[in-house]
Order: structure tokens, then sequence, then C-alpha cells
């Protein structure tokens, strides 16, 4: 069984799509508007967090 933080890697694997460098790039669906500067998803087990393509 998948621990909290484990589900939240596969849920904000699902909310945007990538760049080859694995930072965000667009909301993951049909016309996706540009993914957020910055993701923080947090859980009692851990906290996962992700940087747009275009942040330094």
């Amino acid at each position: 069984m998948k621990n909290n933080r484990e589900l939240m890697q596969i849920h904000v694997e699902a909310l945007f799509t990538y760049d080859a460098m694995g930072h965000l790039y667009r909301v993951n669906e049909p016309g996706g508007a540009v993914a957020p500067r910055f993701f923080l998803g947090r859980t009692a087990a851990g906290h996962e967090w992700r940087f747009r393509h275009d942040v330094d």
C-alpha cells in the first residue's frame, strides 16, 4: 500500500505535463493552461514541490 507522499507524487505527475528536465510545463488537460510557477503538495508523510520550466 502506498503512503500519502507516494500518492501525492502520483497526483502531481497526473496534474501537469513536464519538460525534458522534469519541470512543470502545462496543466494536463486538452488545451491545458500554462502550469503555475510553483506547486507544493503537503502530506503528513512529506512534501512534494515542482517549479515551472521558466523559473530559475
